[in-house]
């Protein structure tokens, strides 16, 4: 498609335009000797349509697909693979019980597009799916995405300056391939199961699910059930479940801070959970103003706990004060608990904090829960057998041992004969979690690290998928063939990160999904979500990158010597400010001053 359906495009789908008359007149060289030509358009116009491929459908493909269809038409031809028969990425592969947002659900949403009636303070998985699957039906977004189709491989080409993508329908079996000028990876990381290392689990009999597959209709009434994991999954899924099953086996496998709240100044008492009454979903809802600055105030607290991330600060201690105390109070009843679950050589924040109401309280219930605090010999047909050699029959046996977060790709990137697989193997490398260089064209959305540690994901991908925009928008006006970041910048980001760390609980010797065994470097952004926002996505660096122009002149962008809003019905003389009250950058109607005061045109 063209950027304007009355200019033609050559075969490679860039922008043609007529020759001036006076190049024909031969008034003006039509090259110089290199072949060197000048656009003969306005400056910056838009050379070509970008082609994007995103991979995922979930919060950042859904937000993607939404602004192209709303602000993009112009520019981007877009298409989603989603692997998934959904849309809701994290919120569509996770379904375990008690799956719930450890940030405010007011918080968990888009900024412009806010749901007003949410029925808890945390916002538990379905609704949350319900949200954001309401915004792809809301929209009409469904054109863009492909369901049940797995992206496979992705090959770069430096010379056509494209990707080709291998898809395989998982429906039919057929792989296919689509190409694109722009790969976008929307994967996240918290939907690829990582099972345990348990001796013989292959010849469990009883029914056997991980907790980011977990059966729609599985029923847990009256039955024995085991519950592996005392990561974010684990944590809710207990007392989700407790009262229900007959009885419930638990593993403490390694220490966990297991915090009152996030956002805990809104939340109720203890730092619980509440449901919001009908009147405060009333008020939110006709007083857009007011739930702005009820978001915005919860947004704030959010940011300002950051400061609990650096090590030794008053904040750090302070959380650690509060959670040892809240922790130890909980489980008075159970000292052996308390002493397993408690850290002693890591800070609040080295694991990602989870509130997890009535998870200390389960593990207190002898009557409904065994806990065991070593971990177990093997598993056998019908349970498990522990650490003392004795067998326990159970009818279900749940995993919530959480996911592969290594960020290394589930199928081969290549480019210049680099697979990212490879690459990959032992520890993820990027620049500031959006690109990786040799591997021009390529962005991602939440890469290895980016500020996942603390906070909502929603703002942080809205921010993510504008700035990606703007990089498709450059590449079409300046004609960027391909744009990848420095293998200097990179180093030198890495080596920021790498020291920057040191600094943070988060380099503690706890077992996290932020990295690869107690001892591995943290895959965190060195800094607060608002450094992030504000000194990343919103300040390009193009220092840090490397552009190849389709003409070799990066200056061919500046077209033929005249600005857009010269011919486009702009204010040529913005830069002294607007005459009309709505501030609209339009050409004024100088009629009145010029017969009042062009005296010699008279």
């Amino acid at each position: 498609m063209n950027p304007n359906p009355n200019v033609e495009i050559d075969k490679d789908g860039w922008v043609k335009y007529e020759v001036p008359q006076e190049i024909k007149q031969g008034l003006w060289p039509p090259s110089n000797a290199r072949g060197y030509t000048i656009d003969e358009r306005p400056a910056r116009s838009l050379s070509r349509r970008i082609k994007v491929i995103g991979i995922g459908a979930g919060m950042s493909g859904i937000h993607l697909a939404h602004v192209v269809d709303t602000e993009q038409q112009d520019l981007i031809d877009l298409t989603i693979y989603e692997m998934g028969d959904e849309a809701g990425g994290v919120w569509h592969w996770n379904r375990y019980p008690g799956i719930a947002c450890d940030v405010p659900g007011s918080n968990y949403q888009y900024i412009k597009d806010p749901k007003t009636d949410w029925s808890t303070y945390y916002a538990y998985g379905a609704e949350i799916r319900e949200y954001y699957q309401g915004q792809m039906h809301k929209h009409g977004l469904e054109k863009y995405i492909h369901f049940s189709h797995e992206v496979v491989g992705a090959d770069w080409n430096d010379e056509s300056g494209v990707w080709t993508v291998s898809i395989k329908d998982l429906k039919t079996g057929d792989v296919k391939t689509d190409t694109c000028n722009l790969l976008i990876s929307m994967v996240g990381s918290l939907h690829w199961p990582r099972w345990p290392d348990l001796k013989n689990l292959d010849k469990y009999k009883g029914t056997l699910v991980h907790s980011a597959r977990y059966p729609k209709d599985l029923d847990l009434k009256g039955k024995r059930v085991a519950v592996l994991g005392s990561g974010s999954s684990g944590v809710q899924t207990v007392p989700a479940i407790v009262n229900e099953v007959d009885h419930l086996y638990h593993w403490i496998r390694s220490p966990t801070w297991i915090v009152p709240a996030v956002g805990a100044m809104f939340a109720g008492p203890g730092g619980s959970n509440f449901a919001y009454s009908e009147a405060q979903k009333e008020r939110f809802a006709k007083d857009p103003h007011h739930y702005l600055a009820y978001r915005k105030a919860m947004e704030s607290e959010l940011n300002r706990r950051f400061r609990f991330i650096i090590k030794g600060s008053p904040e750090s201690r302070l959380a650690r004060e509060g959670c040892e105390a809240m922790m130890k109070e909980k489980l008075a009843s159970v000292p052996e608990i308390a002493a397993k679950i408690i850290p002693t050589d890591f800070e609040v924040g080295c694991r990602r904090p989870t509130p997890a109401p009535g998870y200390l309280d389960a593990l207190t219930r002898k009557d409904k829960v065994t806990v065991f605090l070593d971990e177990m010999q093997e598993m056998s047909e019908k349970g498990f057998i522990d650490a003392n050699g004795t067998e326990h029959e159970v009818d279900v046996f749940i995993c919530a041992t959480g996911f592969d977060t290594t960020f290394k790709p589930h199928f081969p990137v290549r480019a210049r004969g680099i697979n990212m697989q490879d690459q990959w193997e032992k520890e993820p490398y990027s620049y500031l979690s959006i690109a990786v260089p040799n591997f021009p064209n390529f962005l991602m959305a939440y890469g290895p690290y980016g500020p996942t540690g603390h906070g909502s994901a929603a703002p942080i991908i809205e921010n993510t998928i504008t700035a990606f925009l703007k990089i498709a928008r450059k590449m079409s006006e300046e004609q960027i063939v391909s744009l990848e970041p420095t293998e200097e910048a990179t180093r030198e980001f890495m080596e920021h990160v790498e020291l920057y760390m040191k600094r943070t609980v988060w380099d503690g010797p706890c077992s996290s999904w932020f990295k690869k065994g107690k001892d591995g470097l943290p895959h965190h952004y060195p800094g607060s979500r608002v450094h992030f926002i504000e000194h990343v996505l919103q300040n390009f660096r193009p220092e840090d990158w490397k552009f190849k122009y389709r003409s070799g002149n990066r200056f061919r962008a500046f077209g033929n010597g005249f600005a857009q809003r010269e011919t486009d019905g702009r204010d040529n003389s913005w830069y002294y400010g607007f005459l009309n009250e709505e501030g609209k950058d339009e050409m004024p109607d100088y009629t009145a001053i010029f017969e009042e005061y062009a005296v010699h045109n008279k």
